[in-house]
Parts: C-alpha cells; sequence; structure tokens
C-alpha cells in the first residue's frame, strides 16, 4: 500500500531569545500501526480511547515524531512520541472557555496591546510529564497529577501594523508568552484530518 504524504505547515519560528529565529518545516505522513515504535503503540493502547487511532510521522527539519491522533469524548486529541517511542506531550482540543479566567485576562491583555486586531482560530492544552502522570491525566482528566505541566497552544489569526499573520503561540499555565511562530503555508495541497 502506498504511503499518503500530508504537507501540514511549514513555518517560521520567531525565538525570543534569538532575533534571527529558525525556520521549521513539517511534513506529516500517515503511518501503519507495524511502522509505529513499540513503546508509542503499548502506552496508547493503555489509554481510555473507543474510537480509531490515526499514526503520523512527523518530519521537521530538526527532528522527526510520532504522533497518535483520535477523537476522544467529543475532544480531539493529539499525543506525541519521539521517534523511539518516548512520550513527549499530549494536546487536547479546547474551548476559549475552559481557559481559567485568570489565564483568559492575561492572553487577551497580551493581544490587545500586541495586535489591532486578533481572532483565534485553535486552542489545545497542552501537557507534559512522566509517562505514568500523562497516562493518569488522559484516563481521568478531572484530577490533574502534581508533576503535570500545563500550557495552551493557541493559532491565531492577527493583524499588527495592517499587516495580516497566522500565529502559533504557547502560553504558560498562567497566561505568559513562551513562544512564538509565525505559520507561513507552502503552495500545495494542505489536507487536514
Amino acid at each position: 500500500m502506498m504511503k499518503q504524504y500530508f504537507w501540514l505547515l511549514p513555518f517560521l519560528i520567531i525565538n525570543w531569545g534569538n532575533a534571527l529565529g529558525q525556520v521549521k518545516f513539517e511534513k506529516e505522513a500517515r503511518l501503519k500501526t507495524e511502522e509505529v515504535p513499540t513503546p508509542a503503540l503499548n502506552l496508547v493502547q493503555q489509554m481510555p480511547f473507543e474510537n480509531k487511532i490515526k499514526w503520523y510521522r512527523e518530519t521537521a527539519l530538526d527532528r522527526t515524531s510520532v504522533e497518535a491522533k483520535t477523537k476522544h469524548k467529543e475532544k480531539k486529541h493529539s499525543i506525541e512520541f519521539a521517534e523511539t517511542g518516548t512520550i513527549e506531550d499530549v494536546e487536547i482540543q479546547i474551548d476559549w472557555s475552559e481557559l481559567p479566567v485568570p489565564t483568559q485576562c492575561t492572553i487577551t491583555d497580551y493581544l490587545d496591546k500586541t495586535y489591532q486586531i486578533a481572532k483565534i482560530r485553535k486552542i489545545q492544552i497542552q501537557y507534559t510529564g512522566d509517562e505514568k502522570a500523562l497516562l493518569q491525566q488522559v484516563s481521568s482528566p478531572k484530577s490533574t497529577p502534581a508533576d503535570i505541566v500545563i500550557k495552551y497552544e493557541i493559532v491565531l489569526q492577527a493583524k499588527k501594523d495592517d499587516t495580516p499573520k497566522l500565529l502559533e503561540y504557547l502560553f504558560s499555565e498562567t497566561g505568559e508568552v513562551l513562544e512564538k511562530s509565525t505559520i507561513t503555508f507552502k503552495n500545495t495541497d494542505n489536507l487536514e484530518y
């Protein structure tokens, strides 16, 4: 069976500490279950997902990772692993109203001061921690283990100095900016799952 390649997001990372930034190009390709690293497959099989798991290899200029995607309890879930199968993070798509109000206020204040217009397109809560804590978080999300780090990944369309941009931010649990990326799409057909 022929592999299908999906071009997702080539984009430029603007690093706060490095004025030159880094170019980050990502390509995503579907993986067959037998191509998935055993530790990743074993961990995802322990998670309470009832829907089909889709596996992807994500290739960037500086790294390759493996990602499991599914929908669970009406929310899109993405579990990212290193190429060896070691878990890196769990991301779950959420609504703005699910962010704590103080975090909403901090993010809103930052966006209002930075952009003329900012429209949020997608929000994901990102959990990082050890394998056991992440498995517990996915299995019973009502109680977050103490050693889990929470961040928010937000994609937004913004305008500054009359120039529109598509941006991806990573905010801390309290709404402080950790990373900022400008998303630039290549002129290819983009397929969304």
